[in-house]
């Protein structure tokens, strides 16, 4: 499944979701569990988004390749029976993506990266066939790829990084981290 990831700051995370907003695209938080099978879907970054992803990264990208509506699925058991996630398997379609972002952990700052992925198939709602992402899909995600790759350019840290200019002055000074292995960070004197 085709993954493209990046580092940045809250504040540039923010404004890559702005810039994907301008293109056309609707931004749809991943806020888990629902109580009822719907979630609502944004054409800007306003306060209640910025209010989930101070919750949590993740949402859904939708845009003029989504032709049908979103998908839920009711939870059947457990302490969240009854409630509603939603399906991003079944066609509408949606992307998958989540911002990148700094997070104190163990009392030090990470950089956390951020992502968006184009699944390898989706279920179609009316057959129930499994399907590779259409030629439009696979455009938008290209498309996604190429904004957030505008704004995070490319960094050689022992292996090649996409990193905005804040999360890297940030990682350059060594006040954030990257903890990945392969990832080199830069010597300082």
């Amino acid at each position: 499944m085709p993954l493209f990831a990046y580092y940045a700051t809250f504040d540039e995370s923010l404004d890559i979701v702005r810039n994907l907003c301008a293109e056309g695209f609707s931004i749809i938080p991943n806020s888990s569990v629902l109580d009822e099978p719907a979630t609502r879907r944004f054409e800007s970054v306003e306060d209640d988004l910025v209010d989930h992803f101070r919750k949590g990264p993740q949402f859904y990208i939708a845009g003029p390749f989504t032709h049908l509506p979103i998908h839920f699925k009711r939870l059947q058991t457990g302490p969240q029976a009854g409630k509603y996630l939603v399906d991003e398997s079944t066609d509408g379609p949606l992307l998958q993506a989540s911002i990148a972002r700094v997070n104190v952990i163990d009392g030090k700052p990470r950089l956390i990266s951020g992502d968006v992925i184009l699944q390898k198939t989706y279920r179609d709602s009316r057959t129930g066939e499994w399907k590779p992402p259409s030629a439009e899909v696979t455009a938008a995600y290209e498309a996604v790829v190429t904004l957030i790759a505008k704004k995070a350019g490319r960094y050689v840290a022992g292996v090649p990084i996409r990193i905005t200019p804040a999360a890297l002055a940030l990682f350059e000074r060594g006040e954030a981290h990257i903890d990945r292995p392969d990832v080199v960070p830069p010597s300082r004197p």
